[in-house]
């Protein structure tokens, strides 16, 4: 089977060229009119590579008086040009290229400015009318209407036109000027004069009256009186049902600088193990609880604990055989003898070990019974390595062997797979990981680490891809931005019924 070989290629409907080739690498843009074909050319012996368009047939376009006609045929390109110069306003008779009767309609002439140019004079007015400065102020006159406020005069004779303004009344609006009374008038900005009322204001902020008028009234607590044109405000005596202004009393309060509190002799607030009591009126209740006596006598309150019993919780103290109290309260219990536990020691296969003693030598197990489920062994063993068998030995898995963790390293020289092939990424149910394999090598000793393989990359799975030189090991995906990563080429004998895609942009 023929091998197929295409190159770079455009989207069916894209327009846009390609912007990067290299050297001597095609390109074709599908989409668009003309369509067209591309080469990358070096310009320079610097190595600068410039997308450069092949020209075709179809390229071929036609410019003022000319016309090209395609074939008939999409699979032959050919084209014909040819001179078309008879339309509407010229034609060829007798191989003489004329104009047509009334052939010049609404075209831009230039008269020039040299001597035997033609003039105004020479061409008929009929309805586009010249430029005259009469026409001109006859058509800005017609063009004005007075509106509210406004006055105006066009006199003809003299060619002017005055624009002025009505007075203004309490039913037209227009010009006026300020009385300088009321007002005081500073380069064409207007204010009112100091002595017209324009805000008031009190303890709440500024107020702007909305007519000439004001009004003060009293509220709760407070009078509003005036004689003549002076205003009183006076506050009212408080009482149980009014709000108003009262005095403290020396023996309950203190007054200092207008600030006000409570005598020391006024019972304010009392503080207890849990927090500050807000008192809700001036009595208070002192009760025990559980295992704690409240009394008192005269003013002093004594607050003692119960002792504790078998039916009541209370205060004890502690059996200095059997515990041990450090001078911070703390208790501790004193040591147990293994005489005084129900069970002193722990058998594991053959050996018994006592409480508090070890065993390194465990004897007796020779085998683990699964039987009635799964078994887990060293589960703990933590960063420790675990050795099975020694050295030169041999250690046999008579059933299958599977290894949970997220690695598994084989130091071997020879691996042996009975499997002809190879199944990776097992148990995947996505494809968000790369397949394939790589190994490890270096070119300077060791000094630096790099890695090669081949793998079908999750961004295109209907290939694969043979890579070098990176020094980034890959993960579940290879990274094609690691350093120095590049692609590595094949070398084989032949390539059969296979596909050479130039790709797309």
């Amino acid at each position: 089977m023929a091998n197929t070989i295409q190159i770079k290629r455009s989207a069916f409907n894209g327009t846009s060229a390609p912007t990067v080739l290299t050297a001597g690498e095609f390109a074709f843009l599908q989409g668009g009119t003309p369509r067209r074909v591309y080469i990358g050319r070096q310009t320079d012996v610097g190595g600068t590579v410039e997308v450069f368009h092949i020209p075709t047939l179809e390229d071929l376009t036609a410019g003022a008086g000319l016309a090209v006609t395609a074939a008939a045929s999409s699979s032959v390109r050919e084209r014909t040009l040819s001179v078309n110069v008879d339309d509407d306003t010229i034609e060829i008779n007798s191989d003489t290229l004329r104009l047509k009767a009334d052939g010049i309609d609404d075209t831009h002439i230039d008269w020039g400015t040299g001597s035997g140019q033609v003039s105004t004079a020479d061409v008929p007015e009929q309805t586009n009318l010249y430029y005259t400065d009469e026409r001109v102020d006859d058509r800005i006159n017609g063009l004005f209407v007075e509106g509210e406020g406004i006055d105006y005069t066009y006199d003809d004779g003299n060619n002017t036109y005055t624009i002025a303004g009505e007075d203004a009344s309490v039913s037209n609006k227009g010009i006026a000027s300020f009385l300088a009374a009321d007002f005081d008038v500073a380069s064409g900005a207007v204010s009112l004069e100091d002595t017209v009322v324009k805000t008031i204001t009190t303890d709440s902020g500024a107020l702007t009256p909305s007519t000439h008028s004001l009004s003060v009234l009293g509220g709760e607590g407070m009078n509003v009186t005036h004689s003549s044109t002076t205003v009183t405000v006076a506050g009212e005596d408080a009482s149980d049902s009014n709000k108003g202004v009262a005095k403290f009393l020396a023996a309950d309060f203190d007054n200092s600088s207008g600030e006000i509190s409570l005598e020391d002799s006024v019972l304010k607030a009392i503080t207890t193990d849990t927090g500050a009591i807000t008192m809700a009126s001036h009595a208070i209740s002192v009760l025990g609880g559980e295992g704690m006596n409240v009394t008192h006598s005269g003013t002093a309150i004594t607050v003692a604990g119960e002792l504790a019993t078998t039916s009541n919780v209370g205060s004890a103290s502690f059996a200095a055989a059997d515990f041990d109290v450090s001078g911070a309260g703390a208790v501790t219990i004193n040591s147990l003898s293994n005489s005084q536990l129900d069970n002193s020691s722990i058998t594991v296969g053959d050996s018994t070990i006592a409480l508090g003693g070890s065993d390194t030598t465990l004897t007796g197990l020779t085998d683990i019974d699964m039987v009635a489920g799964d078994v887990t062994i060293l589960d703990t063993i933590g960063a420790n390595t675990l050795t099975i068998g020694a050295a030169g030995g041999t250690v046999n898995i008579a059933g299958n062997f599977t290894v949970s963790g997220a690695a598994s390293t084989i130091e071997s020289t020879t691996i042996v797979v009975e499997d002809p092939l190879l199944k990776l990424s097992k148990d995947s149910t996505t494809d968000t990981a790369d397949i394939g394999f790589y190994g490890r090598y270096s070119d300077d000793t060791g000094t630096t680490i790099k890695y090669k393989g081949i793998f079908s990359d999750v961004d295109n799975t209907d290939t694969w891809t043979f890579f070098r030189q990176t020094e980034t090991e890959p993960t579940t995906t290879v990274n094609t931005s690691g350093t120095n990563y590049a692609l590595a080429g094949i070398k084989c004998y032949s390539v059969d019924a296979a596909i050479i895609d130039g790709g797309a942009y």
